[in-house]
């Protein structure tokens, strides 16, 4: 089996924080009893620790995501772009160190076209993508993310690129319908219409993300068939 592009990414960031966490238990176990400010500087390590575990915990949970990662490329993707640096719509363009995206949920907001960084691209490159610094990314499930706010005004994760219906990992899907903790949430644009509503608050779901969420028995289970007969899509 072909590995997948997108491996290689997540395994390059794996090493180096392994030996910090490795280096950090070090530091830990080197403050002695009689250090002048014992308790400051434990908990200082142990701040840097757990984010060091969390890194790698995030980075091994995209390593395996990335395995599963099928090579969408819409046409608005410049040729020069590298395959591993491609998600349908959404690009990480190497030479500028920016990430691109065609994704409308990221077009709708006016601010972003008035951006200097926004201008200059355009001017640059005639794309009319959004573009995004690398500071402002989080990869999550082996897709670039940027912090949005939910219907609940909450911080959750929506990701760069338009989803289609191979790009819909179970994991992915679960943790839009039923994500395990606020911190595991995400938000996605599909490109599928998303014309199957439950529940009282209009939640609604493409035919992919319907299928996984009948897998997991997340709602009461509606052949597609009768679905299409309810909404008048036969």
């Amino acid at each position: 089996m072909t590995q997948s592009p997108y491996v290689n990414r997540f395994e390059r960031l794996l090493e180096p924080l392994q030996l910090r966490l490795a280096e950090l238990q070090k530091n830990l176990d080197s403050i002695k009893d009689d250090h002048p400010d014992k308790q400051k500087t434990k908990l200082d390590v142990l701040t840097q620790i757990n984010k060091t575990k969390q890194d790698i915990e995030n980075t091994k949970k995209n390593l395996e995501c990335s395995k599963e990662i099928t090579i969408v490329r819409s046409d608005k993707v410049p040729n020069k772009i590298a395959d591993h640096n491609v998600w349908n719509d959404c690009w990480y363009d190497e030479k500028r160190k920016l990430f691109v995206t065609h994704n409308k949920y990221f077009m709708k907001f006016e601010d972003v076209w008035k951006r200097p960084h926004q201008i200059q691209y355009q001017k640059e490159t005639n794309d009319d993508g959004i573009i995004i610094k690398p500071e402002q990314i989080e990869f999550r499930f082996g897709y670039p993310s940027v912090i949005q706010k939910n219907s609940e005004n909450e911080d959750v994760w929506f990701l760069l690129p338009t989803m289609t219906d191979n790009m819909l990992i179970d994991e992915i899907v679960m943790s839009r319908i039923k994500p395990k903790s606020q911190k595991d949430a995400i938000l996605y644009r599909t490109k599928a219409e998303r014309w199957i509503t439950v529940g009282t608050d209009g939640f609604s779901m493409c035919e992919k993300e319907n299928e996984i969420s009948d897998k997991f028995g997340i709602f009461p289970p509606v052949p597609l068939e009768e679905l299409k007969t309810l909404y008048g899509r036969n």
